[in-house]
């Protein structure tokens, strides 16, 4: 192998490389509910349920679950109306 051909190897697979990358970082876009723009999504919707699911597990199990009746059916609604103008339909409210 000549060196002028090496190089023309090492560029091709550089070439392939950027080009897997530029494809790999395009599918991991998503359109922005709120501003309608397109950006870099790291995680899917089911991994951030996933993952607020077990978080709020653990933070119930530190710290307990808030017992006030009034105080509990305010926030409930507080969160209700949130949902129902978030951009993410399917939104769950906390658990208190």
């Amino acid at each position: 192998m000549t060196i002028h051909s090496l190089k023309r190897t090492q560029k091709t697979v550089l070439g392939l490389s950027l080009l897997v990358l530029l494809s790999a970082a395009t599918g991991a876009c998503s359109i922005n509910p709120v501003s309608k723009l397109p950006e870099v999504t790291l995680i899917t919707v089911e991994q951030e349920k996933k993952i607020g699911e077990e978080e709020s597990k653990k933070v119930e199990q530190e710290m307990g679950l808030l017992d006030d009746a009034a105080l509990t059916t305010y926030l409930d609604t507080v969160g209700q109306r949130l949902v129902k103008e978030s951009p993410r339909h399917g939104s769950k409210v906390l658990r208190l």
